[in-house]
Protein backbone atom coordinates (compact mmCIF):
# COMPACT_ATOMS: atom_id res chain seq x y z
CA UNK A 1 0.00 0.00 0.00
CA UNK A 2 2.53 2.52 0.86
CA UNK A 3 4.66 1.73 -2.43
CA UNK A 4 1.68 2.49 -4.39
CA UNK A 5 0.87 5.66 -2.58
CA UNK A 6 4.91 6.60 -3.38
CA UNK A 7 4.44 5.84 -7.05
CA UNK A 8 1.16 8.13 -6.75
CA UNK A 9 3.19 10.31 -5.78
CA UNK A 10 6.19 10.40 -8.03
CA UNK A 11 3.87 10.25 -11.23
CA UNK A 12 2.34 13.15 -9.75
CA UNK A 13 5.91 14.90 -9.46
CA UNK A 14 6.48 14.13 -12.74
CA UNK A 15 3.68 15.87 -14.72
CA UNK A 16 4.52 18.91 -12.48
CA UNK A 17 7.51 19.20 -13.86
CA UNK A 18 6.78 18.06 -17.24
CA UNK A 19 4.39 20.61 -17.39
CA UNK A 20 6.73 22.88 -16.15
CA UNK A 21 9.76 21.84 -18.71
CA UNK A 22 6.54 22.13 -21.32
CA UNK A 23 5.86 25.71 -20.59
CA UNK A 24 9.42 26.57 -20.90
CA UNK A 25 10.07 25.10 -24.13
CA UNK A 26 7.17 27.18 -25.58
CA UNK A 27 8.77 30.48 -24.09
CA UNK A 28 11.86 29.39 -25.71
CA UNK A 29 10.38 29.19 -28.41
CA UNK A 30 7.91 31.53 -29.19
CA UNK A 31 11.18 34.09 -28.29
CA UNK A 32 13.80 32.29 -30.28
CA UNK A 33 11.61 32.67 -33.49
CA UNK A 34 11.46 36.54 -33.15
CA UNK A 35 14.76 36.52 -32.93
CA UNK A 36 15.53 35.12 -35.80
CA UNK A 37 13.28 37.12 -37.97
CA UNK A 38 14.85 40.04 -36.56
CA UNK A 39 17.78 38.47 -37.51
CA UNK A 40 17.00 37.73 -40.70
CA UNK A 41 15.26 41.21 -41.17
CA UNK A 42 18.75 42.33 -40.22
CA UNK A 43 20.68 40.45 -42.83
CA UNK A 44 18.05 40.51 -45.69
CA UNK A 45 17.88 44.17 -46.21
CA UNK A 46 16.60 45.21 -49.40
CA UNK A 47 19.00 46.67 -51.80
CA UNK A 48 17.45 50.10 -52.44
CA UNK A 49 18.82 50.66 -49.03
CA UNK A 50 22.86 49.83 -48.78
CA UNK A 51 23.72 53.17 -47.88
CA UNK A 52 21.40 53.29 -44.62
CA UNK A 53 23.54 49.94 -43.37
CA UNK A 54 26.95 51.39 -44.61
CA UNK A 55 26.28 54.35 -42.44
CA UNK A 56 25.73 52.54 -39.82
CA UNK A 57 28.95 50.66 -39.56
CA UNK A 58 30.79 53.95 -40.77
CA UNK A 59 31.82 52.07 -44.05
CA UNK A 60 32.14 53.80 -47.21
CA UNK A 61 29.50 53.14 -50.18
CA UNK A 62 30.85 52.24 -53.56
CA UNK A 63 28.66 52.18 -55.95
CA UNK A 64 28.96 49.96 -58.91
CA UNK A 65 28.82 51.02 -62.21
CA UNK A 66 27.17 48.56 -65.07
CA UNK A 67 29.48 47.93 -67.76
CA UNK A 68 28.49 46.74 -71.18
CA UNK A 69 31.20 45.18 -73.26
CA UNK A 70 32.18 42.05 -75.79
CA UNK A 71 31.83 39.27 -74.11
CA UNK A 72 35.50 37.13 -74.47
CA UNK A 73 35.96 34.69 -76.72
CA UNK A 74 37.71 31.57 -75.30
CA UNK A 75 38.48 30.20 -78.33
CA UNK A 76 39.68 33.29 -80.35
CA UNK A 77 42.14 35.21 -78.10
CA UNK A 78 42.47 38.44 -78.92
CA UNK A 79 46.14 38.17 -80.13
CA UNK A 80 47.83 35.45 -81.62
CA UNK A 81 51.17 37.83 -83.01
CA UNK A 82 52.84 38.05 -79.97
CA UNK A 83 54.04 36.53 -76.59
CA UNK A 84 50.84 37.46 -73.94
CA UNK A 85 51.54 35.56 -71.05
CA UNK A 86 55.06 34.15 -69.44
CA UNK A 87 55.80 31.37 -68.31
CA UNK A 88 55.02 32.03 -65.25
CA UNK A 89 51.69 32.82 -66.08
CA UNK A 90 52.55 36.93 -65.58
CA UNK A 91 50.57 38.93 -68.62
CA UNK A 92 52.16 41.10 -71.50
CA UNK A 93 50.57 43.45 -72.06
CA UNK A 94 50.13 44.43 -75.12
CA UNK A 95 47.59 46.71 -77.25
CA UNK A 96 44.32 44.24 -77.75
CA UNK A 97 44.87 42.41 -74.68
CA UNK A 98 42.78 44.44 -72.51
CA UNK A 99 39.70 46.40 -72.16
CA UNK A 100 40.45 49.93 -69.92
CA UNK A 101 37.33 50.28 -68.74
CA UNK A 102 36.69 47.40 -67.07
CA UNK A 103 39.98 47.95 -65.59
CA UNK A 104 39.81 51.74 -64.55
CA UNK A 105 36.19 50.64 -62.69
CA UNK A 106 38.29 48.19 -60.90
CA UNK A 107 40.88 50.14 -59.72
CA UNK A 108 38.34 52.94 -59.13
CA UNK A 109 36.25 51.00 -56.61
CA UNK A 110 39.74 50.38 -54.91
CA UNK A 111 40.21 54.11 -54.57
CA UNK A 112 43.77 53.78 -55.16
CA UNK A 113 46.37 56.38 -55.53
CA UNK A 114 49.95 55.99 -57.66
CA UNK A 115 53.40 57.57 -56.88
CA UNK A 116 55.13 58.35 -60.41
CA UNK A 117 58.67 58.84 -59.00
CA UNK A 118 61.49 61.20 -62.03
CA UNK A 119 65.04 62.15 -61.04
CA UNK A 120 66.18 65.29 -62.63
CA UNK A 121 69.87 65.94 -61.45
CA UNK A 122 71.87 69.11 -62.41
CA UNK A 123 70.71 70.05 -66.48
CA UNK A 124 68.37 67.19 -66.43
CA UNK A 125 65.67 69.58 -65.01
CA UNK A 126 64.90 70.85 -68.31
CA UNK A 127 63.31 68.09 -69.33
CA UNK A 128 60.91 68.05 -66.23
CA UNK A 129 58.29 70.34 -67.90
CA UNK A 130 57.91 68.46 -70.73
CA UNK A 131 57.78 65.49 -68.44
CA UNK A 132 55.13 66.29 -65.87
CA UNK A 133 52.79 68.52 -69.10
CA UNK A 134 52.69 64.77 -70.89
CA UNK A 135 51.92 62.73 -67.76
CA UNK A 136 49.20 65.22 -67.11
CA UNK A 137 47.67 64.65 -70.13
CA UNK A 138 48.18 60.88 -70.10
CA UNK A 139 49.49 59.01 -66.87
CA UNK A 140 46.80 57.70 -64.81
CA UNK A 141 43.63 59.91 -66.17
CA UNK A 142 41.18 60.11 -63.81
CA UNK A 143 43.10 58.35 -60.86
CA UNK A 144 44.73 60.02 -57.80
CA UNK A 145 48.26 60.97 -58.37
CA UNK A 146 51.49 62.02 -56.16
CA UNK A 147 54.45 63.39 -58.46
CA UNK A 148 57.65 62.96 -56.44
CA UNK A 149 60.52 64.97 -57.90
CA UNK A 150 64.11 64.18 -57.10
CA UNK A 151 66.21 66.96 -57.88
CA UNK A 152 69.25 69.25 -56.80
CA UNK A 153 67.75 71.97 -57.73
CA UNK A 154 64.20 72.83 -56.05
CA UNK A 155 64.40 76.15 -57.28
CA UNK A 156 64.10 74.98 -61.24
CA UNK A 157 61.45 73.00 -61.10
CA UNK A 158 58.30 74.43 -63.37
CA UNK A 159 55.14 74.87 -61.52
CA UNK A 160 52.93 72.91 -64.04
CA UNK A 161 48.85 73.12 -63.71
CA UNK A 162 47.84 70.14 -62.22
CA UNK A 163 44.46 68.24 -61.92
CA UNK A 164 42.15 67.43 -58.86
CA UNK A 165 43.64 65.22 -56.72
CA UNK A 166 46.87 65.04 -58.07
CA UNK A 167 50.11 66.98 -56.42
CA UNK A 168 53.62 66.99 -56.99
CA UNK A 169 56.29 66.80 -54.28
CA UNK A 170 59.67 67.65 -54.46
CA UNK A 171 62.60 66.25 -52.31
CA UNK A 172 65.78 67.67 -52.40
CA UNK A 173 69.08 65.33 -53.17
CA UNK A 174 72.37 65.42 -53.25
CA UNK A 175 74.53 66.33 -56.41
CA UNK A 176 77.06 63.96 -57.87
CA UNK A 177 79.55 64.41 -60.33
CA UNK A 178 79.48 61.35 -62.18
CA UNK A 179 76.32 60.03 -63.46
CA UNK A 180 77.04 56.90 -62.47
CA UNK A 181 76.64 58.00 -58.85
CA UNK A 182 73.76 59.44 -59.15
CA UNK A 183 72.45 56.08 -61.07
CA UNK A 184 73.43 54.19 -57.86
CA UNK A 185 72.17 56.53 -55.51
CA UNK A 186 68.87 56.56 -57.34
CA UNK A 187 68.17 53.00 -56.11
CA UNK A 188 68.83 54.47 -52.59
CA UNK A 189 66.88 57.40 -52.70
CA UNK A 190 63.66 55.32 -54.19
CA UNK A 191 64.06 52.65 -51.24
CA UNK A 192 64.81 55.15 -48.36
CA UNK A 193 61.77 57.21 -49.10
CA UNK A 194 60.04 53.84 -49.79
CA UNK A 195 60.23 53.24 -46.38
CA UNK A 196 59.67 56.37 -44.74
CA UNK A 197 56.66 58.14 -46.35
CA UNK A 198 55.39 56.67 -49.96
CA UNK A 199 54.08 53.62 -48.03
CA UNK A 200 51.87 56.21 -46.12
CA UNK A 201 50.72 58.22 -49.41
CA UNK A 202 50.91 55.64 -52.23
CA UNK A 203 49.33 52.59 -53.18
CA UNK A 204 51.51 52.21 -56.38
CA UNK A 205 55.49 53.38 -57.51
CA UNK A 206 56.00 53.97 -61.11
CA UNK A 207 59.78 54.57 -61.80
CA UNK A 208 60.85 56.50 -64.73
CA UNK A 209 63.42 58.12 -66.63
CA UNK A 210 63.07 62.44 -66.79
CA UNK A 211 64.07 62.48 -70.56
CA UNK A 212 60.76 60.91 -71.60
CA UNK A 213 57.17 62.24 -72.42
CA UNK A 214 54.09 60.59 -72.44
CA UNK A 215 52.62 60.47 -75.99
CA UNK A 216 49.42 58.46 -75.48
CA UNK A 217 47.56 56.49 -72.23
CA UNK A 218 49.32 55.27 -70.01
CA UNK A 219 47.05 53.77 -67.08
CA UNK A 220 46.11 51.23 -64.31
CA UNK A 221 46.69 48.34 -66.83
CA UNK A 222 50.17 48.55 -65.95
CA UNK A 223 49.33 48.35 -62.34
CA UNK A 224 50.77 45.17 -60.63
CA UNK A 225 52.56 44.00 -57.63
CA UNK A 226 56.23 44.06 -59.88
CA UNK A 227 56.43 44.79 -63.68
CA UNK A 228 58.92 45.52 -65.49
CA UNK A 229 59.00 46.84 -69.12
CA UNK A 230 61.00 44.94 -72.55
CA UNK A 231 63.57 46.99 -74.36
CA UNK A 232 62.23 47.86 -77.45
CA UNK A 233 66.15 46.96 -79.02
CA UNK A 234 66.02 43.32 -77.67
CA UNK A 235 62.68 42.10 -77.30
CA UNK A 236 63.22 39.54 -80.47
CA UNK A 237 66.68 39.20 -79.77
CA UNK A 238 67.92 35.38 -78.09
CA UNK A 239 68.92 35.78 -74.41
CA UNK A 240 72.64 35.82 -75.32
CA UNK A 241 72.37 39.07 -77.01
CA UNK A 242 70.94 40.25 -74.36
CA UNK A 243 73.54 42.82 -72.82
CA UNK A 244 73.52 41.37 -69.31
CA UNK A 245 76.53 42.04 -67.26
CA UNK A 246 78.55 38.96 -68.37
CA UNK A 247 81.61 39.41 -65.39
CA UNK A 248 81.58 37.03 -62.68
CA UNK A 249 82.83 39.50 -60.31
CA UNK A 250 79.97 41.44 -60.33
CA UNK A 251 76.70 41.53 -58.15
CA UNK A 252 74.61 41.84 -61.86
CA UNK A 253 76.40 38.95 -63.31
CA UNK A 254 74.24 36.56 -65.31
CA UNK A 255 75.16 33.40 -67.31
CA UNK A 256 75.32 33.49 -70.89
CA UNK A 257 72.14 30.15 -70.72
CA UNK A 258 70.06 32.38 -68.14
CA UNK A 259 67.56 35.02 -68.76
CA UNK A 260 63.58 35.72 -69.98
CA UNK A 261 63.52 39.06 -71.08
CA UNK A 262 65.42 42.33 -70.93
CA UNK A 263 64.45 44.98 -69.03
CA UNK A 264 64.61 48.75 -69.53
CA UNK A 265 65.70 50.78 -66.82
CA UNK A 266 63.80 53.40 -67.50
CA UNK A 267 60.39 52.29 -66.61
CA UNK A 268 59.32 49.99 -63.65
CA UNK A 269 57.15 49.66 -60.42
CA UNK A 270 54.91 47.89 -58.66
CA UNK A 271 53.32 48.18 -55.08
CA UNK A 272 55.26 50.11 -52.75
CA UNK A 273 56.30 47.08 -50.86
CA UNK A 274 57.71 45.29 -53.92
CA UNK A 275 59.42 48.31 -55.11
CA UNK A 276 61.12 49.12 -51.76
CA UNK A 277 62.02 45.23 -51.93
CA UNK A 278 63.92 45.74 -55.55
CA UNK A 279 65.48 49.29 -55.01
CA UNK A 280 67.11 48.22 -51.55
CA UNK A 281 68.55 45.07 -53.04
CA UNK A 282 69.93 46.84 -56.25
CA UNK A 283 71.43 49.03 -54.18
CA UNK A 284 72.99 46.75 -51.57
CA UNK A 285 74.36 44.69 -55.43
CA UNK A 286 75.79 48.56 -56.98
CA UNK A 287 77.60 48.94 -52.96
CA UNK A 288 79.16 45.35 -53.35
CA UNK A 289 80.12 46.12 -56.60
CA UNK A 290 81.51 49.37 -55.29
CA UNK A 291 83.45 47.98 -53.02
CA UNK A 292 85.22 45.42 -55.49
CA UNK A 293 86.33 47.88 -57.68
CA UNK A 294 83.65 46.97 -60.24
CA UNK A 295 80.76 48.67 -62.04
CA UNK A 296 78.17 46.63 -63.77
CA UNK A 297 78.28 47.35 -67.69
CA UNK A 298 74.51 49.03 -67.23
CA UNK A 299 74.50 50.30 -63.80
CA UNK A 300 70.88 50.11 -61.94
CA UNK A 301 69.87 48.99 -65.49
CA UNK A 302 71.74 45.62 -65.05
CA UNK A 303 70.65 45.38 -61.42
CA UNK A 304 67.36 45.35 -62.66
CA UNK A 305 67.74 42.65 -64.95
CA UNK A 306 69.26 40.47 -62.50
CA UNK A 307 66.90 41.33 -59.82
CA UNK A 308 63.74 40.78 -62.15
CA UNK A 309 65.34 37.24 -63.56
CA UNK A 310 65.62 35.75 -59.88
CA UNK A 311 62.06 37.64 -58.50
CA UNK A 312 59.83 37.23 -61.95
CA UNK A 313 57.52 40.26 -62.27
CA UNK A 314 53.66 39.96 -62.13
CA UNK A 315 53.31 41.77 -65.22
CA UNK A 316 55.35 42.55 -68.13
CA UNK A 317 54.76 45.62 -70.44
CA UNK A 318 55.37 45.12 -73.91
CA UNK A 319 58.11 47.64 -75.69
CA UNK A 320 55.08 49.68 -77.05
CA UNK A 321 55.41 51.40 -74.10
CA UNK A 322 59.07 52.53 -74.49
CA UNK A 323 59.20 52.31 -78.28
CA UNK A 324 60.24 55.10 -80.75
CA UNK A 325 58.63 55.23 -83.73
CA UNK A 326 60.71 57.63 -85.73
CA UNK A 327 64.16 55.74 -84.89
CA UNK A 328 62.24 52.06 -84.60
CA UNK A 329 59.94 51.86 -87.33
CA UNK A 330 56.93 50.39 -86.72
CA UNK A 331 56.84 46.36 -86.75
CA UNK A 332 53.41 44.59 -87.60
CA UNK A 333 53.13 43.94 -84.23
CA UNK A 334 52.21 47.21 -83.32
CA UNK A 335 48.68 47.60 -83.50
CA UNK A 336 48.27 50.25 -81.51
CA UNK A 337 45.53 52.50 -83.35
CA UNK A 338 44.03 55.11 -81.27
CA UNK A 339 41.44 57.57 -81.81
CA UNK A 340 41.65 61.37 -81.43
CA UNK A 341 41.36 62.84 -78.00
CA UNK A 342 38.22 62.38 -76.84
CA UNK A 343 37.13 64.22 -73.64
CA UNK A 344 37.35 62.57 -70.42
CA UNK A 345 39.79 59.58 -71.81
CA UNK A 346 43.15 59.56 -72.22
CA UNK A 347 43.33 58.54 -75.65
CA UNK A 348 45.37 61.31 -78.14
CA UNK A 349 46.23 61.72 -81.40
CA UNK A 350 49.90 62.35 -80.69
CA UNK A 351 49.88 65.77 -81.98
CA UNK A 352 52.29 67.71 -79.45
CA UNK A 353 54.50 70.11 -80.78
CA UNK A 354 57.08 71.55 -78.00
CA UNK A 355 59.00 74.12 -78.27
CA UNK A 356 62.91 73.97 -78.87
CA UNK A 357 64.41 71.57 -76.24
CA UNK A 358 67.32 72.33 -74.26
CA UNK A 359 69.57 69.58 -74.20
CA UNK A 360 71.58 68.97 -71.20
CA UNK A 361 74.88 70.47 -73.03
CA UNK A 362 73.55 73.37 -73.36
CA UNK A 363 72.36 73.31 -76.74
CA UNK A 364 69.33 73.66 -78.45
CA UNK A 365 67.34 71.15 -80.51
CA UNK A 366 64.14 70.97 -81.81
CA UNK A 367 61.59 69.42 -80.93
CA UNK A 368 59.53 67.11 -82.89
CA UNK A 369 57.09 68.62 -84.95
CA UNK A 370 53.23 68.16 -85.07
CA UNK A 371 52.49 65.64 -87.70
CA UNK A 372 49.10 65.40 -86.98
CA UNK A 373 47.17 61.97 -85.14
CA UNK A 374 49.62 59.25 -85.97
CA UNK A 375 48.50 55.68 -85.65
CA UNK A 376 51.48 53.84 -83.87
CA UNK A 377 52.84 56.26 -81.72
CA UNK A 378 54.57 55.05 -78.27
CA UNK A 379 53.29 55.53 -74.88
CA UNK A 380 56.68 57.14 -73.81
CA UNK A 381 59.55 57.94 -75.82
CA UNK A 382 62.80 59.34 -74.76
CA UNK A 383 63.16 62.99 -75.44
CA UNK A 384 66.05 63.87 -78.23
CA UNK A 385 69.44 64.68 -76.35
CA UNK A 386 72.63 66.07 -78.59
CA UNK A 387 74.30 62.89 -78.18
CA UNK A 388 72.40 61.57 -80.64
CA UNK A 389 72.69 64.23 -83.22
CA UNK A 390 76.58 64.00 -82.76
CA UNK A 391 76.21 60.67 -83.88
CA UNK A 392 74.48 61.76 -86.83
CA UNK A 393 76.87 64.65 -87.33
CA UNK A 394 79.87 61.81 -87.41
CA UNK A 395 78.18 59.67 -89.96
CA UNK A 396 75.74 61.39 -92.14
CA UNK A 397 75.91 58.96 -95.01
CA UNK A 398 75.31 55.75 -93.01
CA UNK A 399 71.76 54.77 -91.79
CA UNK A 400 73.02 53.61 -88.38
CA UNK A 401 68.73 53.59 -87.04
CA UNK A 402 66.87 51.51 -89.50
CA UNK A 403 63.28 52.40 -90.19
CA UNK A 404 63.03 48.62 -90.83
CA UNK A 405 60.15 46.48 -88.97
CA UNK A 406 62.90 43.69 -88.52
CA UNK A 407 63.16 43.46 -84.90
CA UNK A 408 67.08 42.52 -85.25
CA UNK A 409 67.76 45.62 -86.86
CA UNK A 410 66.28 47.82 -84.04
CA UNK A 411 68.78 49.89 -82.05
CA UNK A 412 68.07 50.67 -78.45
CA UNK A 413 66.39 53.45 -77.57
CA UNK A 414 68.33 54.56 -74.74
CA UNK A 415 70.45 57.60 -75.05
CA UNK A 416 74.51 57.02 -75.18
CA UNK A 417 76.25 55.96 -72.36
CA UNK A 418 79.45 56.82 -70.85
CA UNK A 419 81.94 54.61 -70.24
CA UNK A 420 82.56 52.39 -67.08
CA UNK A 421 85.30 53.76 -64.57
CA UNK A 422 87.47 51.00 -65.43
CA UNK A 423 90.60 52.62 -67.56
CA UNK A 424 91.27 49.27 -68.66
CA UNK A 425 87.75 49.32 -70.52
CA UNK A 426 88.25 52.36 -72.72
CA UNK A 427 91.14 50.82 -75.05
CA UNK A 428 88.44 47.46 -75.73
CA UNK A 429 85.80 50.31 -76.77
CA UNK A 430 88.05 52.45 -79.31
CA UNK A 431 89.21 49.01 -80.50
CA UNK A 432 85.43 47.86 -81.25
CA UNK A 433 84.50 51.22 -82.80
CA UNK A 434 87.21 50.63 -85.47
CA UNK A 435 85.50 47.44 -86.06
CA UNK A 436 82.21 48.89 -86.37
CA UNK A 437 83.77 51.32 -88.75
CA UNK A 438 84.99 48.44 -90.72
CA UNK A 439 81.15 46.81 -91.07
CA UNK A 440 79.98 50.10 -91.84
CA UNK A 441 82.10 50.45 -94.97
CA UNK A 442 81.29 47.13 -96.46
CA UNK A 443 77.57 46.56 -95.68
CA UNK A 444 74.53 47.98 -94.02
CA UNK A 445 73.68 47.56 -90.38
CA UNK A 446 70.19 45.79 -91.55
CA UNK A 447 71.94 43.16 -93.79
CA UNK A 448 74.36 42.43 -90.86
CA UNK A 449 71.45 42.42 -88.91
CA UNK A 450 69.08 39.27 -90.52
CA UNK A 451 69.83 36.06 -88.57
CA UNK A 452 71.91 37.45 -86.31
CA UNK A 453 72.05 40.91 -83.56
CA UNK A 454 74.96 42.52 -85.12
CA UNK A 455 73.42 45.72 -85.66
CA UNK A 456 71.94 45.94 -81.63
CA UNK A 457 75.77 44.82 -80.75
CA UNK A 458 77.38 47.16 -82.89
CA UNK A 459 75.32 50.00 -81.89
CA UNK A 460 75.99 49.44 -78.90
CA UNK A 461 79.89 49.52 -79.03
CA UNK A 462 79.49 52.55 -80.50
CA UNK A 463 77.22 54.21 -78.44
CA UNK A 464 79.78 53.08 -75.55
CA UNK A 465 83.30 54.26 -77.82
CA UNK A 466 81.39 57.76 -78.27
CA UNK A 467 80.55 57.94 -75.00
CA UNK A 468 84.40 57.35 -73.86
CA UNK A 469 85.49 60.46 -76.52
CA UNK A 470 82.80 62.66 -74.71
CA UNK A 471 84.04 61.80 -71.28
CA UNK A 472 87.35 62.45 -72.47
CA UNK A 473 86.42 66.18 -73.63
CA UNK A 474 84.15 66.03 -70.98
CA UNK A 475 81.29 66.97 -73.28
CA UNK A 476 79.29 67.00 -70.46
Amino acid sequence: MQLIQAKGKLSCCSRRWLGVILLMAIFLGYFSQGFLDLKGNHLDLPSEQPSRAAHQNDLPVVKLMRLIYPKPQVLHPPRNDVLVITPWLAPVVWEGTFNIDIINEQFRQRNITVGLTVFAIKKYVVFLKLFLETAEKHFMVGHKVNYYVYTDRPADVPAVPLREGRKMVVLEVQNYARWQDVSMHRMEMISYFAQQRFHREVDYLVCADVDMKFSDHVGVEILSPLFGTLHPGFYGAERRSFTYERRPLSQAYIPPDEGDFYYMGAFFGGTVSEVYKLTKECHQAMMMDKSNRIEAVWHDESHLNKYLLYHKPTKVLSPEYMWDEQLLGRPAILQKLRPPEREGTGFLSSGLAPSTIRAPEGRAEPGPAATGPRTAQAWLQPVPRGKTQLLREAFPDKALLSSSPTPFCAAPTRSFIHPPSQPDGTYVYICNLFIYLFILTSVSPCEVAVGSNVSVCCYTVLSQALGTVEALNKYD
